[in-house]
C-alpha cells in the first residue's frame, strides 16, 4: 500500500514538473517553449537592435555596479577611522552628550521579518516574481531569436524567495558567436533595467492617475488605547478642522499642525479637547478632531 501510494505521489509529481526538497519546490514545463518561439522568430531584426542596446545597458549597469561595491567599503573604513563627534542636549539634566554616528552601507540583504515588515512579504514576494520572470523572459526571447532551442522553463521558491529559470540548448550556444551569445545572456539584466525603468515612470505618473479617482483628505491613522476618546473617536475618520484650522489635504495637516505650535509655543505635550468636547457624538468627534 506504501508503494502504490508513493508511486502514484511520484507519477503526480512528475504529471506537474514538480519537484520537492528540503525548503525548496520547484515546477519544470515545456508549455511556453513554443510561445517563446514565435516571440522570437516574429521580428528577428527588431529583437536583434533591442537585445544590442541591452549589452551595452548591462555594460554599463555591470560597470556601475562594481564602482559601488568598491566604494561602498571604502567609504565604511574610511568613516571608521574619521567618526563624525555630534553634540547633543540631554532634557533632563542639561548635560553635553558626545556621540559617534558612522553612516551605514547603503547595501543591506533582505531579510523578511528584520528589514522588511512581515505585513509587506506580500508585496515583497510579488515584486521578485514579477522581476525574475521579466528577466528569464528576456533570455527565452533572445535565445529564440538567435536560433537557440529553449528545452524548458522553470520556477522554483526557496523558503521564501522566488526564483525561475529557462532551460536553454548548451550545445548550440557553443555554436554561435560571441556576440551573439552576449545578447542571450545580458538579456535578463537588460529586461529588469526596462522593468526598472517603467516603474520608475509609473511612480511619477502615479499622483495624476490616482487624482482623478481619489480626493487627498487627512484621515485618523491611530488613536493611542491611553486616550479618553480612544471609544469615541473611529479610525478612518475625516479630519476636517484641528483647533479651528481647516484641513483638506495632507499638506494642510501639517500646515496646521505648525500654526498650533507657533500659537502655543510653550505647549509640547500635543493639544487636548475640553470635557465638553469629548461628550460629543462619536461620528461628530471623528469629523473635526483629533487627539494628538
Amino acid at each position: 500500500r506504501f508503494r502504490t501510494t508513493k508511486r502514484s505521489y511520484v507519477r503526480l509529481l512528475r504529471l506537474f514538473g514538480c519537484h520537492i526538497s528540503i525548503f525548496n519546490i520547484g515546477f519544470y514545463t515545456t508549455s511556453f517553449n513554443r510561445i517563446f518561439y514565435q516571440i522570437g522568430r516574429k521580428y528577428p531584426r527588431l529583437w536583434k537592435i533591442w537585445f544590442t542596446i541591452g549589452i551595452f545597458v548591462a555594460f554599463i549597469t555591470a560597470i556601475c555596479a562594481c564602482i559601488v561595491l568598491i566604494f561602498l567599503p571604502l567609504k565604511y573604513v574610511y568613516e571608521l577611522q574619521q567618526p563624525i563627534v555630534s553634540m547633543t542636549q540631554n532634557l533632563t539634566n542639561r548635560n553635553i552628550v558626545m556621540e559617534n554616528e558612522r553612516d551605514k552601507l547603503s547595501i543591506q540583504p533582505i531579510i523578511p521579518g528584520v528589514n522588511v515588515p512581515l505585513e509587506q512579504l506580500g508585496h515583497f514576494f510579488l515584486a521578485l516574481v514579477l522581476c525574475t520572470i521579466f528577466h528569464e523572459l528576456g533570455h527565452a526571447i533572445a535565445a529564440s531569436a538567435e536560433h537557440v532551442h529553449v528545452n524548458g522553463c522553470g520556477y522554483f521558491v526557496f523558503i521564501v524567495y522566488p526564483g525561475a529559470y529557462v532551460d536553454l540548448n548548451q550545445e548550440k550556444i557553443q555554436m554561435i558567436t560571441a556576440y551573439r551569445q552576449l545578447r542571450i545572456y545580458c538579456a535578463g539584466v537588460f529586461h529588469n533595467m526596462v522593468l526598472v525603468l517603467i516603474a520608475v515612470i509609473f511612480l511619477l505618473i502615479n499622483p495624476f492617475i490616482i487624482n482623478h479617482f481619489y480626493i487627498e483628505a487627512a484621515t485618523v491613522y491611530r488613536v493611542s488605547k491611553d486616550s479618553p476618546i480612544y471609544n469615541l473617536l473611529p479610525v478612518h475618520s475625516t479630519i476636517q478642522y484641528v483647533d479651528g484650522c481647516n484641513v483638506n489635504t495632507s499638506n494642510d495637516w501639517y500646515q496646521c499642525l505648525r500654526l498650533i505650535k507657533d500659537r502655543h509655543p510653550q505647549q509640547n505635550n500635543g493639544y487636548c479637547l475640553t470635557q465638553a468636547e469629548i461628550q460629543f457624538p462619536s461620528n461628530h468627534i471623528g469629523m473635526k478632531y483629533i487627539l494628538i
